[in-house]
């Protein structure tokens, strides 16, 4: 079951199971992203922005301007806000939250 676990202040704590981890991926992607359009700051010396770039175009399926790191930061956490509908949610407790 895939399911994303929060704690008392709404921080998520745990991703588990392949979905979840995907939701993750892709979150960190946009704040990658985002971090790099105003600071010009490359999260790793190995993630360029071509690579940043490349890989929200292949999870998003729009083809963004050359450089429209925002953009496609913006595009990446509607994705990560549709997807995160198709995992369970779980309290502290791992209790089901309703969302």
């Amino acid at each position: 079951m895939d399911s994303i676990q929060f704690d008392a202040n709404g921080n998520a704590q745990c991703f588990s199971g392949a979905k979840a981890v995907e939701i993750y991926r892709i979150a960190t992607l946009a704040a990658a992203l985002r971090l790099y359009a105003k600071t010009k700051i490359k999260p790793s010396r190995h993630v360029t922005p071509v690579m940043m770039m490349s890989e929200a175009r292949r999870l998003t399926g729009i083809r963004f301007k050359w450089r429209d790191y925002a953009g496609a930061a913006d595009a990446l956490s509607k994705l990560v806000t549709e997807k995160k509908q198709m995992v369970q949610h779980l309290g502290p407790e791992g209790e089901p939250l309703l969302t």
